[in-house]
């Protein structure tokens, strides 16, 4: 089994791809088609996309069968991976977290939970974020908070 980044699928035109799996083949190999799959859709509280490959030996293609697995229906949000419930029996341990310098500190004061930087006053956002001031970084927050 492999995993990568969907764009894999279009690297230099396929090409990529391709050429991994002529040598899984080559090396004894048979591989299945390769397939996007959406972690949210599998009890993983995060977006990501990925594409998988899944390769069985030659040797076992008559004793071993591959099925991709059913999405379920729920999705998962980050509570859900961090409390007790239907992903696991018990929430994770307390920690204190990042021990931020105390002016970074003052600074995520500012931000409304579920809020970013991008809530942030003007001259704050571009004096905190300095080279980064136009990427999306996102506080996260309990829904309700």
């Amino acid at each position: 089994m492999a995993e990568n980044v969907r764009g894999l699928l279009i690297h230099d035109g396929g090409r990529t791809l391709r050429t991994m799996t002529q040598i899984l083949e080559d090396l004894g190999y048979r591989i299945v088609e390769p397939q996007i799959v959406k972690a949210i859709r599998y009890r993983v509280p995060q977006k990501r996309e990925r594409l998988i490959l899944i390769g069985i030996r030659k040797d076992l293609k008559n004793t071993v069968r591959f099925e991709w697995p059913t999405p379920e229906g729920k999705i998962y949000t980050v509570k859900d991976a961090l409390k007790a419930g239907e992903l696991f029996d018990r929430d994770v341990p307390v920690s204190d977290g990042q021990a931020y310098p105390a002016a970074k500190r003052e600074i995520m004061k500012l931000v409304p939970p579920g809020g970013y930087w991008r809530d942030l006053p003007l001259e704050v956002q571009k004096m905190f974020m300095k080279k980064s001031f136009f990427s999306a970084a996102v506080r996260l927050a309990w829904q309700g908070e």
